[in-house]
């Protein structure tokens, strides 16, 4: 009989790992960069062993930057009930998990030395996979972080807008008015625990993120809370979008969030393939100030001003406490 030797976990840079399976560590060789003047690729391996001492010598250290393409993600974005993705972590329940960051371009960067400590040998094949050349510029938060020892804010949107949320709603409680946004069901969790936004251009791209959105900030708007809370007339029949964009008049509030997402839900609606290229896909494209022609360009600014439109909102709702 084999047997299986389970290791408890620490904390999150100290993942759980399986071990007794007979396998041994597979550490690949990843790109860490072209030389200038032969054009041949610079391989390095991410063993952290090998890594300690090529450093003492001023080869490849355990900080040198791997680079991949945005679809090494798409594996684990398919199976939001395994995994966890964010904009800066990966983690599989909580056997393990690694961070990265993205450039730019939407490229997937990490360091070197966390591919042979932070991922199960299993993993490293795939990401090796997707290992490419440095495009873009790199976002600086996590060199600050994790190199300089300073505090800088981590780019996770979806967190950001959680928290915008629970304000929101604490707000509205505390004015007797009850919670505006219901709490998401388990699957709608599940698939925001893999919003990571288009990992590649193409306008298609922007499909899933954009339903996932709606989903969330317009089907989650609490229509019986919104019904109770106004003063003027309402009609049986109106939907989310209708009783906040009342709900906006009667208190004075800034219109941008009923615009936002009401221009969120003209593309859910119209920006699906088999529309996009009619007129009126295109007039919601430009409704929300998208081009419709690069998916991770439209998400940074569908980004912008969602939480804007929020932190505008919760604003104006505290001003009538």
């Amino acid at each position: 009989m084999g047997y299986q030797l389970i290791h408890g976990v620490e904390n999150r840079r100290k993942p759980r790992l399986l071990s007794g399976d007979g396998d041994e560590d597979d550490y690949p060789e990843f790109v860490i960069g072209l030389d200038p003047e032969t054009l041949i690729e610079e391989l390095a391996s991410c063993d952290p062993v090998v890594l300690s001492e090529s450093e003492k010598e001023g080869g490849p250290g355990y900080l040198d930057l791997v680079f991949f393409a945005p679809t090494v993600l798409d594996k684990y974005c398919s199976d939001p009930q395994r995994y966890r993705v964010t904009e800066t972590s990966l983690s599989c329940y909580n056997l393990w998990a690694i961070d990265f960051s993205k450039t730019s371009t939407g490229q997937i960067w990490l360091y070197l030395g966390d591919l042979g400590k932070r991922l199960p040998s299993r993993e490293r094949a795939h990401w090796k996979m997707y290992n490419t050349y440095r495009e873009g510029l790199l976002e600086p938060g996590k060199i600050r972080r994790d190199l300089l020892g300073q505090w800088a804010s981590s780019p996770d949107f979806v967190r950001d807008v959680e928290n915008r949320i629970g304000s929101i709603n604490e707000v509205s409680v505390s004015q007797g008015i009850g919670c505006l946004w219901k709490e998401p069901g388990e699957r709608l969790s599940a698939r925001l625990g893999v919003l990571v936004g288009p990992r590649s251009a193409h306008p298609t791209s922007l499909d899933d993120p954009v339903l996932i959105l709606t989903k969330w900030l317009v089907d989650g708007l609490d229509v019986r809370v919104l019904k109770g809370a106004l003063v003027g007339e309402v009609h049986p029949n109106s939907r989310g979008l209708q009783l906040l964009k009342q709900f906006c008049e009667e208190r004075s509030c800034s219109m941008d969030l009923h615009e936002v997402l009401h221009g969120l839900q003209a593309v859910r609606s119209r920006g699906g393939v088999a529309h996009r290229e009619n007129s009126d896909s295109m007039a919601a494209y430009r409704g929300l100030g998208l081009s419709g022609a690069d998916a991770i360009s439209d998400f940074e600014i569908i980004k912008q001003k969602v939480l804007h439109a929020l932190i505008l909102f919760e604003s104006d709702l505290e001003e009538m406490h």
